[in-house]
């Protein structure tokens, strides 16, 4: 098999990728995998990038299974991932759901609505969570009651009003439940950067940790 991403490579939180071989996902020492891990990864070979260290050529992953308490994270060593796909990909390269399923599930209709409210938005942006995983894979992990994520990509400064306006553009789409802001330091929720209330803001960092900052940009 030819691999369609060169080793070593940048990946980014919230990039889905697919492995060549389920059994080169690693559990955390000593917590063994439980048993749905493997159902899942045979089933699809797919897992989200999580945030945190990068080291040894090791990315670090979280598995899905199909119930909603059904969460693993692990590690996955880069040489073995053979595609990934980003959530801006999705804009336009997806497995389109059926017109019954998008009627049936708030979240792909939301999804949908988004893309023509930001039809004009210049920054890179897509869907994560159970719908970005629909979407990608085709697997219909969606719900009735699931949450639409979504994630901007801001490399530079976002004013306040700027967010401001990405969020009354959504303001009338009932299924978009959280935005996270991925800046080059870290990411951190739209709705709680422009609510005003403080000048410090909760950014999750590129290692995993969280910590309270004035500008998310610089980490300071």
């Amino acid at each position: 098999m030819t691999r369609q991403i060169a080793t070593p490579y940048k990946f980014r939180p919230h990039d889905l990728v697919w492995i060549d071989d389920p059994r080169s996902f690693i559990a955390p020492s000593p917590t063994p995998a439980p048993a749905w891990v493997a159902t899942a990864l045979a089933a699809e070979p797919v897992m989200v990038v999580r945030r945190g260290r990068v080291s040894s050529g090791l990315i670090p992953v979280g598995v899905r299974g199909s119930a909603r308490d059904e969460r693993f994270a692990g590690v996955v060593a880069s040489a073995s991932i053979t595609r990934r796909v980003r959530p801006e990909e999705l804009l336009s390269q997806r497995q389109e759901p059926t017109q019954a399923r998008r009627d049936a599930m708030p979240a792909l209709q939301g999804f949908y609505a988004v893309m023509s409210a930001w039809a004009d938005l210049d920054l890179p942006w897509g869907p994560v969570g159970s719908v970005g995983f629909e979407l990608a894979t085709g697997v219909p992990v969606a719900t009735a009651s699931s949450d639409l994520d979504l994630v901007v990509y801001a490399a530079s400064y976002l004013s306040e009003q700027d967010g401001n306006l990405l969020l009354e553009a959504v303001a009338g789409i009932d299924a978009v439940a959280d935005i996270q802001v991925e800046t080059p330091q870290g990411g951190f929720s739209l709705r709680e950067y422009c609510d005003g209330r403080s000048l410090r803001r909760r950014l999750k960092t590129c290692d995993g940790g969280a910590r309270l900052v004035r500008d998310p940009w610089s980490n300071a």
